[in-house]
């Protein structure tokens, strides 16, 4: 699962100079805005299915860790390790959301991080097991933040 096309990364990407708004929303992308949200409606069964017509941001896009491997500064095995955990953290965040009751999965990761805590705190106190949950939420949020700061987001 590329996290540039799932709501990891990006909340959103922003049309760049050559898109074509109503072009890329025949094609499936909810363009409003010059922007479209992520997850992307074009990612299908882990693939683009508008790849030759894809976003200028998505066709230049290359995470840090692409770079790295290019580079030979980092090994494709090394780069699928930390991808690897990348994964493993997403599934930790998205399975705690869901034990806190969230049921926003069409939304970005961070949306739904913000938006679902957002929704506790208005809620009131916190029973033992969701201040726990809560407690964990944010710690391994945190991590996976960091996480994708060091190997994916460009400067």
């Amino acid at each position: 699962m590329r996290p540039c096309c799932n709501g990891v990364i990006f909340g959103n990407v922003k049309l760049q100079s050559g898109d074509v708004a109503s072009r890329l929303r025949s094609l499936g992308l909810p363009v409003k805005s010059q922007t479209f949200k992520q997850p992307c409606a074009a990612w299908q069964n882990c693939r683009c299915a508008i790849y030759a017509d894809r976003p200028a941001h998505c066709r230049k896009f290359e995470c840090l860790l692409l770079r790295d491997v290019a580079a030979k500064t980092l090994s494709p095995d090394e780069a699928l390790k930390i991808i690897r955990r990348a994964q493993r953290k997403v599934a930790v965040v998205r399975k705690l959301l869901k034990a806190l009751g969230s049921t926003d999965e069409g939304q970005d990761l961070r949306w739904q991080y913000r938006h679902h805590l957002a929704k506790l705190v208005e809620s009131g106190p916190f029973c033992d097991e969701q201040a726990s949950l809560y407690s964990r939420l944010t710690l391994e949020f945190h991590s996976l933040d960091q996480l994708l700061h060091r190997s994916f987001y460009q400067d």
